[in-house]
């Protein structure tokens, strides 16, 4: 036998080697989120690691903290409604047929100054387009078409707004008619229909206000329909015995999930520093704190979508065996969000106090704005009253200044 054939001979017997793949360790869920994209091992030093610093890297901080852990409840179902029982007409259920999925679209992008990816105002829409027959709904929208359209233009301008803005005439008289409208039909006509319509007006008001840069009047109307709102309970709720109390009007709109979404929707925070802000706050703001703020926003974003989620399921409550899940559920929400305000409000309140950069403190400010609002609307969501709501004025005195804060730094902004 051959030397090849014995050396082949021997290659056929030994066992078969795949060749070498190098092998990946599975992401750390812990790490930073530059770490993690790179593969490597992250020493976790907050708020940003050293093996990001030491190599002159952007650390893009860690994933949030704050999860909420959800359990299934033996009561609950996929279908809340028992048989036998006709579902409540909603006030979101256009009552013509010529209301149409692309109108409800477009409508929709006309609450907020810039489009958001994953923040979605359909329902308000829907809930304006069935009700465009009511004059006061009908100028509430005229103003807000006319000012989201109208943003950045200088034709027919009548007045120039907190951030600069301009404002055009038709907008400005089509808000005071609305106003006007609203005000005197509460006084005149209280009924279940004019609180509808109000709620209605109050997300729209909201809106306006936003896009003008003045936080401290919407959230003066977003405590008015918050209260007009618990009035005629729009949701399901819970008695002081633990009894499931059913919902009075399913149709009302559900102005602190509007609320949410608005707040929680972009702002010019430190992660959009123009280099010439930079340089303004790298002598008083150290990159360490930058971050930091940035983290304390995503962590805000993840709280949020926690609440709107919580806030469905309230809505849907309809078995006395979902009580104790929900309770429970809020109860480690509002640990998240003390356990927030632990982590991060003393940073923010010094940013708002020491940076000379304009987005660093507006951003900071915003976030203390949304965790305020994120509280309150947990702490109402399961059985509130009118009661209840005028027992939180204390913490909405603080919103409030918060709010007004906002809207000062921002007007340099």
């Amino acid at each position: 036998m051959s030397f090849l054939a014995r050396q082949e001979e021997q290659q056929l017997l030994e066992p078969f080697k795949p060749p070498f793949k190098r092998k990946f360790k599975p992401k750390a869920k812990t790490g930073c989120h530059t770490c993690r994209i790179r593969r490597v091992k992250c020493d976790e030093t907050r708020p940003a690691c050293r093996r990001c610093m030491s190599t002159d890297r952007v650390c893009d901080g860690y994933p949030s903290m704050f999860r909420i852990l959800t359990l299934e409840s033996p009561g609950s179902s996929t279908s809340a409604t028992t048989p036998g029982t006709q579902p409540m007409l909603s006030l979101y259920q256009p009552k013509s047929s010529t209301v149409t999925t692309d109108q409800v679209e477009k409508l929709a992008v006309y609450f907020h100054r810039k489009r958001q990816a994953n923040v979605c105002y359909r329902n308000e829409a829907r809930a304006i387009l069935a009700n465009l027959s009511d004059p006061t709904i009908r100028h509430g929208l005229d103003s807000l078409i006319a000012l989201h359209d109208g943003l950045g233009t200088t034709r027919q301008t009548a007045n120039v707004g907190t951030h600069g803005i301009f404002i055009n005439q038709r907008s400005l008289d089509a808000y005071s008619a609305a106003v006007s409208s609203l005000a005197s039909r509460l006084r005149e006509e209280p009924s279940r229909t004019s609180a509808q319509v109000a709620v209605v007006c109050c997300q729209m008001f909201m809106s306006i206000e936003v896009m003008m840069g003045d936080y401290t009047t919407a959230f003066q109307h977003f405590l008015l329909g918050l209260r007009i709102m618990y009035q005629y309970r729009n949701r399901p709720g819970v008695s002081d015995s633990g009894r499931v109390v059913p919902c009075y009007n399913l149709g009302f709109p559900h102005l602190d999930e509007f609320a949410i979404k608005l707040f929680a929707s972009g702002y010019p925070g430190p992660k959009y520093l123009s280099s010439c802000e930079t340089e303004q706050s790298s002598s008083a703001t150290s990159n360490i704190e930058i971050i930091l703020c940035d983290q304390a926003r995503s962590d805000l974003s993840v709280l949020s979508v926690e609440v709107l989620e919580f806030l469905d399921r309230v809505t849907g409550l309809r078995s006395q065996y979902q009580v104790a899940e929900l309770k429970a559920t809020r109860t480690q929400i509002l640990g998240c969000l003390q356990s927030w305000e632990q982590t991060y409000s003393q940073t923010t309140n010094k940013m708002m106090a020491r940076t000379t950069a304009k987005r660093v403190r507006f951003g900071a400010a915003f976030s203390l704005l949304l965790h305020g609002v994120l509280e309150v609307v947990v702490n109402l969501a399961i059985g509130a009253t009118t009661d209840d709501v005028h027992a939180l004025g204390k913490q909405f005195a603080t919103i409030k200044a918060t709010a007004h804060m906002a809207t000062e730094i921002g007007k340099a902004v």
